[in-house]
């Protein structure tokens, strides 16, 4: 018989994030809270390589215009949902979204 576990996490349990440099000589870790989302480093505060490509800031299809999108839209969504009924009625959350990520034990 095969046991499968699943395991999924609620958008409110997301605590933080964890960027690791690219660079295999230096491969640092920046873990940062949700109240440090918008100001997502461009370079490793280590070695001062890029942690993304980019050759201009306003260009909307950068990996980091898509980071700083993807925080965004995780932080509204928690707030949608935690405070649903001070919005109208298209930012009310009301439903309970989770993602599915490799269970620890893999």
């Amino acid at each position: 018989m095969t046991q499968e576990n699943e395991a999924f996490i609620t958008l409110d349990e997301v605590i933080g994030i964890q960027l690791e440099c690219g660079n295999p000589e230096c491969a640092t870790k920046i873990t940062l809270g949700p109240n440090k989302w918008d100001e997502l480093p461009h370079q490793c505060p280590a070695c001062h390589e890029d942690l993304w490509k980019h050759t201009d800031a306003q260009n909307s299809d950068s990996a980091g215009r898509e980071i700083h999108n993807l925080l965004r839209s995780l932080r509204r969504l928690v707030e949608y949902k935690a405070n649903g009924k001070k919005y109208d009625e298209y930012r009310q959350l009301t439903c309970t979204v989770r993602l599915q990520i490799v269970p620890p034990d893999r």
